[in-house]
């Protein structure tokens, strides 16, 4: 796929999304960088990476990929996509069913794929919150089970997650040292299964200033390749036993990654980092240093600007004393309602449900104008009704709001 091609279908996909009455997003990257390949060492190459990100209510879909260019060394192409639908539970417990199909190949490694799929559940509000889950697949390394957990909390602007995974992948390996024998019956038993168990540890850290989007990340990879010892129980001919053919590795991996948006619909973006081997997907990992020039395809539909089932909602302010503001957003037909604007450092803040179809929050909010956008139900992020709708410097369609 040329990266004309890509942009064109990309382009085509947000606006199948869009018209869907979901949030989306659509990225590209354009630019350089120096990639690992194996034991050819290190070598610069060009890419283009596109990107589809869809949030409609309960439902989220991402899509990316990228065209590599390596020069005498050929082309290659990855991709994938993810998906996820979350399920309320009770109270401030979420299910989540998430399903993951990643490929790679080209040039100087081998083709290779996976899926996943599974659930977690979630346990949090707005500020901070931790979850869990599990998922199992499959793909060209083998069978997969991961075991998944993390914690976060949001303050401001700035977003930390402590996050650990363990992945095992069991496939089929050729015994060492054993040589085909024509006259033995049952040739399958030359071979055994091989586990590899692979355990993350990493932090998270995220700051979105306007404008900017700062990302750290640093993590510890310990990893165990085992070969029939604990998995085929009994020791077998060729001398195979409890915990023969072991290998245990170590690794300790970063990120830095920034972009900064220097018009509504172009940004710089770089990132530099030392990446884990990936034997999934077949990536040797190492260091790596990328900068891109980012353009933005797509932004959030305009056709949810509708209030559901009342077109006289509309947005009313009241002085409290102390300095507070209250808030009150007619929608009769809704059943949750969520704020964010620059008062609420633009973290999602859910109203409270008053008679008569009314919505309320009470906020402590400075004199002046201020941006804000609601949604209704889960849907996409709008204007709130009855005021001026103006684009930030993203594209975004929100509206002000002048405070006494």
């Amino acid at each position: 796929m040329r990266p004309i091609s890509a942009c064109a279908l990309l382009s085509l996909l947000a606006g199948i999304a869009g018209s869907a009455q979901g949030q989306v997003t659509a990225l590209v990257d354009i630019g350089v960088r120096d990639a690992p390949v194996g034991a050819l060492g290190t070598r610069s190459l060009w890419a283009v990476a596109p990107s589809l990100h869809y949030d409609r209510a309960n439902l989220r879909l991402d899509a990316d990929g990228e065209y590599r260019d390596y020069g005498r060394l050929g082309r290659g192409l990855s991709g994938g996509l993810d998906g996820s639908y979350f399920v309320p539970i009770a109270g401030a417990v979420r299910g989540e069913a998430v399903a993951t199909l990643r490929g790679a190949g080209g040039g100087p490694n081998s083709s290779a794929g996976l899926w996943n799929a599974g659930a977690r559940l979630h346990l949090g509000g707005r500020a901070s919150g931790l979850w869990l889950g599990s998922q199992a697949g499959g793909g060209t390394e083998g069978q997969s089970l991961q075991w998944e957990a993390a914690a976060w909390r949001r303050l401001g602007n700035l977003t930390l997650q402590l996050q650990g995974s363990q992945l095992t992948l069991v496939d089929r390996v050729l015994r060492d040292g054993v040589a085909p024998d024509t006259l033995t019956p049952r040739p399958d038993t030359l071979y055994r299964d091989q586990a590899r168990v692979t355990t993350d540890l990493a932090a998270w850290l995220q700051w979105t200033p306007p404008r900017t989007r700062l990302a750290l990340a640093v993590g510890r990879r310990y990893g165990i390749t085992e070969v029939a010892g604990l998995i085929s129980g009994a020791p077998q001919d060729g001398g195979l036993g409890q915990g023969a053919g072991q290998r245990a590795t170590t690794s300790t991996w970063w990120l830095v990654e920034a972009t900064y948006w220097l018009a509504p619909r172009w940004g710089l973006t770089g990132s530099a980092g030392q990446r884990p081997p990936d034997s999934q997907l077949h990536s040797p990992g190492g260091r790596f240093l990328q900068l891109a020039i980012r353009t933005a395809l797509g932004r959030g539909s305009r056709a949810g600007h509708a209030v559901p089932g009342d077109q006289r909602s509309e947005l009313r302010t009241r002085r409290l004393a102390g300095g507070a503001v209250e808030l009150l957003l007619l929608a009769r037909d809704a059943s949750r309602v969520e704020l964010r604007g620059d008062f609420t450092d633009w973290r999602a803040v859910e109203l409270e449900r008053r008679g008569g179809g009314v919505w309320r929050l009470r906020q402590a909010i400075a004199a002046g104008m201020h941006t804000l956008t609601v949604r209704y139900d889960g849907g996409p992020w709008v204007p709130p009704p009855a005021t001026r709708v103006t684009t930030d410097e993203f594209g975004q369609e929100t509206g002000v709001l002048v405070i006494e």
